[in-house]
């Protein structure tokens, strides 16, 4: 049976320090300053950790927009999931193909996004600001 969500890889592993082995990163002796690991790659090790976590909030959220029937929610919840598309398919961490499939689910949640929304509210996906919002939470009498 496959798995129901595939590994998606960052092709962005730390490169291993110069004149070392790519075995275990070197560690210092007794009274050290623990792993040598270069700033750069350290930034890129969490830069793509937190990319991994958007695409898991991002399937978290997608979830709720299933279950959810309230279409304001389900309005709200897409022009989030397409803000998160729209993040993860600039990121570097992660190859072109995947990047691909992130770009085209951005622009299929903007266009659900855009078909939920209420009347007399503006599409302002693309900056996902509040100023679309406005008309959502107005008293209409």
């Amino acid at each position: 049976m496959k798995p129901f969500l595939p590994e998606i890889p960052c092709t962005s592993p730390p490169k291993p320090l110069p004149g070392r082995s790519r075995g275990r990163p070197h560690r210092q002796r007794a009274g050290g300053q623990g792993l040598s690991l270069r700033k750069d790659d350290v930034e890129r090790q969490a830069l793509a950790g937190a990319c991994r976590a958007l695409w898991l909030a991002t399937l978290s959220l997608m979830a709720a927009f299933m279950q959810s029937g309230a279409p304001a929610h389900r309005y709200l919840l897409a022009r989030r999931i397409a803000g998160n598309f729209d993040t993860l398919h600039r990121q570097e961490c992660f190859n072109s193909a995947n990047r691909r499939a992130f770009e085209r689910l951005w622009h299929r949640w903007r266009d659900q996004a855009d078909r939920l929304a209420p009347a007399g509210v503006p599409n302002t996906t693309p900056g996902m600001g509040l100023g679309g919002l406005h008309g959502l939470f107005t008293f209409r009498r």
